[in-house]
């Protein structure tokens, strides 16, 4: 399995539903570039969707994984997609937690942009605890575990924000989101789509008009998470996860 990150996020946050995975698969988290860990790039060096998409294939490669359970959080669904459609040799199947982003809907993206935009500027101030909680409330992040929510500050702070700009950026393009869409609804590879009702980005509307589409997946809506699933209910997570991979034989 392989999990990929909502930005401006490290892989730190999956530990709570990694940890179950693992009592049955081999989990790998990564830090895509200008993220978390992620070793310095050049100044020059793209940061968008699509070189986050050709990442995670290089990181499949050159790991020697063949095909890959691929668990992706919410923006993270468009670059695991794009390398579906680019390289489906790398993809058993894909599980998609709390869509946020299709095809069509220029309000709605408009809304995730300033949003972003804003998290952006008022990054540094999550290094002031009184601060960070007004920003974690106006993000939905205030009912985390509060060492999860220490560690998601610590990602915040130390964001590289041309990195993270230029990713959300591109992956909020309608030509990136239609790619997004057709890779889903031309893949034979089944998909899971984990919506949530409580999360701020609508996902159960969003996983809904996705799960309308698909020619092959599964739609779980789970009632007590917001937007982070894997910390705020793993252990439910984790069994929607080994449902679907019973029902398809992985």
């Amino acid at each position: 399995m392989v999990l990929v990150n909502e930005w401006p996020f490290s892989h730190r946050y999956w530990e709570p539903l990694a940890n179950r995975l693992e009592r049955a698969y081999s989990v790998i988290g990564f830090d895509p570039r200008g993220l978390g860990r992620s070793r310095a790039f050049p100044p020059t060096a793209a940061c968008d969707v699509e070189a986050h998409a050709e990442d995670l294939h290089e990181l499949i490669t050159a790991l020697g994984l063949g095909e890959v359970h691929l668990i992706a959080h919410a923006l993270g669904a468009i670059p695991a997609a794009l390398c579906l459609q680019r390289h489906p040799q790398d993809v058993r199947t894909l599980a998609i937690l709390t869509p946020s982003l299709v095809p069509g809907r220029p309000q709605a993206l408009g809304r995730y942009l300033t949003s972003a935009q804003l998290l952006l500027m008022l990054k540094n101030l999550a290094a002031v605890p009184l601060l960070r909680n007004l920003i974690f409330r106006r993000y939905a992040l205030g009912r985390l575990p509060r060492a999860y929510q220490q560690i998601l500050a610590e990602d915040l702070l130390h964001v590289n924000v041309r990195a993270a700009w230029e990713l959300v950026h591109s992956a909020t393009e309608e030509i990136i989101l239609r790619r997004f869409l057709e890779a889903l609804v031309m893949s034979a590879r089944p998909v899971l789509l984990v919506a949530c009702r409580r999360d701020a980005w609508r996902s159960v509307e969003t996983a809904r008009w996705l799960f309308e589409r698909l020619p092959a997946g599964m739609l779980v809506t789970m009632a007590t998470p917001a937007h982070f699933p894997m910390l705020e209910a793993p252990e439910t997570l984790s069994r929607v996860l080994a449902e679907f991979y019973r029902r398809i034989g992985a």
